[in-house]
This record gives structure tokens, sequence and C-alpha cells, in this order.
């Protein structure tokens, strides 16, 4: 063989551009093993994140919705409310009541059938 040339390809830990989406080109409708494994590991459910989204999200709507009607504010509020006015402008009165909306809404999404 000649100096110089090789015919082995460096090898790279990380694998070709093709390999890396490989995933993306060759998508099925059914679940890989991946995806199932993954979910397994987080410990929770989509729905289960969304809730604990939905009460976040309702929890910061009330809350600026506190401290926008409260007269007396402290640092932090008056921080937060700032941030917001400057940012929304009249649209602070309506952020957290579309916010609050938005988390009940995520919270009861899967009750078909509310217990009288």
């Amino acid at each position: 063989m000649a100096k110089g040339k090789s015919t082995k390809k460096p090898a790279s830990s990380a694998g070709s551009i093709r390999d890396r989406f490989a995933g993306l080109l060759n998508r099925s409708a059914k679940p890989t093993k991946k995806k199932t494994a993954a979910q397994a590991n987080s410990g929770m459910s989509l729905d289960r994140r969304l809730d604990i989204t939905g009460v976040v999200i309702a929890l910061v709507g009330i809350l600026t919705l506190l401290a926008l009607l409260s007269p007396n504010r402290s640092g932090m509020t008056s921080l937060w409310v700032n941030l917001w006015r400057t940012s929304l402008g009249w649209g602070i009165y309506f952020f957290p009541l579309v916010m609050l909306l938005f988390g009940v809404w995520l919270i009861a999404r899967n009750f078909e059938n509310v217990p009288a």
C-alpha cells in the first residue's frame, strides 16, 4: 500500500449525519421502543404532566390577578406587574384571566362526566 492513502474512514463516536437523522426519515405510525422507554423513565404520564402544568398556570394567573388588584405592592409584585404592564399594556387586565382559564381547562380537559 502507498503511504498517505488510507481506505479506512476515521471512527466517529457520534456516527454520520445520515445515522443521526435516520429516525426522522423512517417514521412509522407505531411508537418505537425508545419512546416507551423514555416515558417509563420519566415516571409521569403526559396527562399527569399537563395537570401539573395547568395547576401552575392557574396559580400564576391567580397570583398575577391579586398582585394587579392589590393597592399595596411589595418589590417583587411591583416588578412582576410592571414587567407585564410594559409588555402587554392594557392587556395586563386580560392576561391573568386568560392564564387562569387556560390552567383550569388543562386541569378539566379529561372530565367527561362531572359528578353531581
